[in-house]
């Protein structure tokens, strides 16, 4: 038999000063099927959580304007910002650094050693378009304040001027709110974007890690087939 045996590697290492040495190949710390286990686990929770977020955003952002489409321009917050625009916000900004935190993990970790792997395109792509989202927040508000000034005017100029002042002020009203409604939409799917991207990378993990998981299982049930014991000659 070739190589050191395993009773004299243990032995040597408790002469260094490690004296608890021991061979423990069972530990839950070194068990490729309880890493995995707990991996599955890990990415489902999360996928989870993203899909809890998800459906809220993709119902204010595909059903909410055909359904409700005044709220899309009522009840202003922060810098003119509809609460509309509020709301993704808040709910892709969970999504982006809570559930997609592991992605920053892997990317930071991925730079550091002169590389670039998925985590680092992911980070990319997501981040761009979250702030994108909140960079508008901050200068848009040009967009919605100045639209409903155009809408007010228009209703004052259709008050004032009789049937054909009212026309051309109701027409102006409902050409620069669909503008508005508009601009509302485009600068919610950059929130959007960023929240689909992770939960569906998230998703794709997910099925990754029950694939890894079902392959170790079959790998172990056929190393099982091998001799379990055997007579250690000294």
């Amino acid at each position: 038999m070739n190589g050191t045996p395993l009773r004299d590697i243990i032995q040597t290492i408790k002469d260094l000063g490690y004296s608890t040495a021991k061979f423990a190949p069972e530990s839950n710390s070194n068990n490729i099927q309880k890493i995995l286990e707990g991996e599955v686990r890990r990415y489902m929770i999360k996928f989870l959580v993203c899909l809890a977020l998800e459906i809220p955003i993709l119902f204010f952002l595909w059903i909410m304007p055909y359904a409700f489409s005044d709220f899309l321009t009522k009840y202003p917050t922060f810098n003119g910002m509809p609460a509309y625009i509020i709301i993704l916000f808040v709910l892709s900004t969970i999504i982006q650094f809570g559930a997609g935190i592991g992605f920053y993990k892997g990317a930071y970790k991925s730079i550091r050693a002169c590389s670039a792997n998925m985590d680092v395109l992911v980070v990319l792509g997501t981040t761009a378009a979250w702030g994108y989202g909140v960079i508008l927040l901050f200068i848009n508000d040009h967009i919605y304040a100045a639209s409903e000034q155009v809408v007010m005017k228009g209703m004052d100029t259709g008050g004032h001027s009789g049937m054909t002042g009212m026309d051309k002020g109701g027409d102006s009203t409902d050409a620069v709110s669909m503008q508005t409604r508009m601009a509302i939409q485009e600068h919610a799917h950059n929130f959007e974007i960023a929240s689909t991207l992770i939960t569906v990378i998230l998703l794709g993990k997910f099925l990754e890690s029950i694939s890894k998981k079902q392959t170790v299982d079959k790998l172990s049930q056929l190393a099982s087939l091998k001799v379990s014991k055997a007579i250690l000659m000294d």
